[in-house]
């Protein structure tokens, strides 16, 4: 394998409170470098490792990740890098919480510190790099921005400076769109008290109330559709998707495209994210990194084209929003890309498989699985069930024999 280059992607790096408070020094200073310890020689023999960038960099407090609302000090970049991730991907719903002053600092800080970054600020040009003596391309895209349509848009700041894969949506779309989370006679009777909570008058409640959730650990996030909308397949979107792929790929060796877009917390990927992955294989991508279901759901590779539905959540704190989810999202997995330099073409992709620990302070410690399994003997039957249900998952296929527990499964 001496002639091929090894291209690592890994999940959403996001701060969640839990974390917030258990990486405190004092007010302005934060102590993540511990989180990605155990994790780190997991990408050490990459050539370059990609994650998304989910949060940002405000600058200053209220730190906070309540809801649609993150701010993150700029000490977890910095962990981060010092960690040996190379690329961020900035396009994602939260790139917009701090406003375009936010998109802006963001982008500023990370580039200061050293990153390669891509999906905000960009003119939706690819990301260009010389890996080896490779020429690779990358491509960054959100379905969507938190809460925001296109009528709060009309100047075009956002669309103008967050790399879109479908128009905004405008309100009544968003509102339909949030229904849609709501099933049933019981959803229907939440839907309406939350339209209530919502209110100017209640505003103050509800915060009291999500801070009081938050901390006590009693909030489980629900499943949430992805179904197939018609601004998904506005003409004009897809035509100028298309121009950048091409012209990511007149000017590269290898393509990989970024796709922040699904429904959360859902085993399997619904419409949209089918839809899409199929426009960029359709098109000549080598590689659609699908993600935002904050799970692990399927991959698959057919000698020519990589396709992952989404690779998880890397850093959330497991026992807070996601305890008790049968599909197991304190797992996330890292999708590795082997290109041939002779051949210009991928010899094979694996994946390997990362899990978030966290402590009595609720402070998240990352593992590759294999670690863990090596230092964690209490733990094995438990991690080889998981590994097991999660390679399903992924493949579709049975993991049979003795050799359960591996640093990379073969797509």
């Amino acid at each position: 394998m001496e002639n091929n280059i090894k291209i690592s992607i890994i999940g959403d790096l996001m701060c969640d409170n839990a974390l917030l408070n258990a990486a405190k020094v004092d007010e302005n200073n934060f102590q993540f470098d511990n989180v990605f310890e155990n994790a780190k020689q997991i990408w050490d023999d990459s050539n370059l490792v990609i994650a998304n960038f989910e949060t940002v960099l405000g600058g200053k407090p209220p730190w906070r990740a309540i809801g649609s609302i993150f701010n993150t000090p700029d000490d977890f970049a910095k962990a981060i890098k010092n960690a040996g991730i190379d690329v961020l991907l900035t396009a994602n719903n939260h790139a917009y919480d701090g406003g375009i002053a936010g998109v802006r600092r963001t982008k500023k800080v990370l580039e200061d510190l050293g990153f390669d970054v891509v999906g905000t600020l960009d003119n939706r040009q690819p990301l260009v790099k010389d890996v080896e003596g490779i020429s690779l391309a990358i491509l960054a895209y959100t379905e969507d921005v938190n809460f925001v349509t296109d009528e709060d848009d009309k100047d075009s700041v956002i669309s103008g400076s967050i790399n879109l894969l479908a128009p905004l949506p405008n309100k009544r779309q968003l509102k339909l769109q949030e229904k849609e989370m709501y099933k049933g006679f019981k959803g229907k009777i939440k839907y309406i008290l939350r339209q209530m909570i919502n209110s100017k008058a209640l505003k103050p409640v509800k915060k009291a109330y999500s801070d009081y959730r938050i901390k006590n650990k009693k909030v489980t996030l629900g499943s949430r559709t992805d179904t197939l909308k018609s601004r998904h397949t506005d003409s004009d979107m897809l035509k100028k998707l298309e121009e950048e792929l091409m012209l990511a790929k007149q000017s590269s060796d290898l393509v990989i495209v970024n796709g922040h877009c699904g429904g959360q917390l859902n085993k399997s990927p619904g419409e949209y994210v089918r839809y899409i992955t199929e426009f960029y294989k359709k098109r000549g991508a080598d590689c659609f990194i699908g993600n935002h279901p904050h799970v692990i759901q399927e991959a698959s590779f057919d000698e020519s084209f990589l396709s992952t539905a989404s690779i998880g959540s890397v850093t959330q704190t497991p026992d807070g929003e996601y305890r008790d989810n049968p599909l197991k999202p304190y797992y996330s997995m890292m999708v590795n890309v082997y290109y041939d330099k002779q051949s210009k073409s991928i010899s094979k992709t694996t994946f390997s498989f990362i899990r978030a620990i966290a402590d009595e302070k609720r402070y998240v410690y990352l593992y590759d699985v294999e670690k863990l399994y090596n230092e964690r003997t209490d733990m094995r039957d438990e991690i080889e069930e998981d590994v097991k249900q999660l390679y399903m998952t992924v493949t579709g296929k049975k993991l049979e024999g003795q050799d359960i527990i591996r640093r990379e499964y073969q797509l």
